[in-house]
């Protein structure tokens, strides 16, 4: 079996590429990545800079389009694992949310649908 057979194995929900969409943090309001891909159960970001091991980040993600009249997507993330790229020296970051109520999971549904597309 491949790695990345593997994996997929390990993954809950499907994931989506998403283009657009960056994420901050809500204590400082910097700005903590951009989003390469979404699922029901996390994301993955890229930065420029390494992030410190920290359990529960706040974030914020604001839309660019308006998604049943809401302007920005606040969540609690958690880093699950992180890589840097040799080649362009980006750091990826898996981030896993935590703490999600139901209208939490219905939005990230809604913004798969206006910002995401399929992986393949």
């Amino acid at each position: 079996m491949s790695e990345s057979e593997t994996n997929n194995d390990k993954r809950r929900d499907k994931r989506f590429i998403v283009l657009e969409l960056e994420v901050y943090r809500q204590d400082t309001g910097d700005r903590f990545g951009k989003i390469i891909n979404l699922s029901q159960s996390g994301m993955l970001i890229m930065r420029e800079t390494p992030l410190l091991n920290e359990s529960l980040i706040s974030i914020t993600i604001p839309l660019n389009k308006d998604i049943d009249n809401q302007i920005e997507f606040d969540a609690d993330v958690k880093i699950v694992w992180a890589r840097q790229n040799e080649i362009s020296g980006f750091h990826s970051f898996g981030l896993e949310f935590v703490n999600q109520n139901p209208e939490q999971r219905d939005f990230i549904n809604k913004m798969i649908d206006v910002f995401g597309s399929e992986e393949t």
